[in-house]
């Protein structure tokens, strides 16, 4: 009974790798290619199914300072009625919005393509303002 309730985590993983990260649109030829990208591509498939369960099993708990770090340059203040500050559940529908989730009442959760897209679309930000900072401090 205990594996087959490990199911929709495995489910939920899969999804996140193939419909998410689009891991089935690689172009690549070699096997060992392949293996390293399914490698990488796991790791974050994992990393963002632990924040949607997270999001979804606590969505009220507060996110530390250190956790939203860099990615606060984007994100002024949690959308909606969250005067409270970034939770794990504001934090999860502001990346799946970057991705072009609307999240209109009807609408329900942001998919996987929203939330991967989001996802890519934070960390070159990230990246992109590091670079920014880097060169600031190099020329100044």
């Amino acid at each position: 009974m205990g594996r087959y309730t490990a199911r929709w985590h495995i489910e939920e993983y899969h999804k996140a790798l193939k419909s998410g990260a689009g891991i089935e649109d690689s172009q690549l030829k070699q096997a060992y290619r392949l293996e390293s990208l399914i490698a990488v591509l796991s790791l974050v498939a994992i990393r963002l199914l632990n924040t949607k369960l997270l999001a979804t099993a606590c969505p009220d708990q507060m996110l530390l300072p250190e956790q939203i770090g860099r990615r606060r340059c984007r994100f002024s203040q949690p959308i909606g009625s969250f005067e409270a500050g970034w939770t794990q559940g504001t934090f999860w529908l502001a990346v799946a919005r970057l991705g072009g989730f609307i999240g209109r009442t009807g609408d329900g959760s942001p998919g996987w393509q929203n939330i991967w897209r989001g996802w890519q679309r934070l960390i070159w930000m990230t990246e992109g303002l590091d670079n920014f900072n880097h060169l600031q401090n190099r020329c100044g």
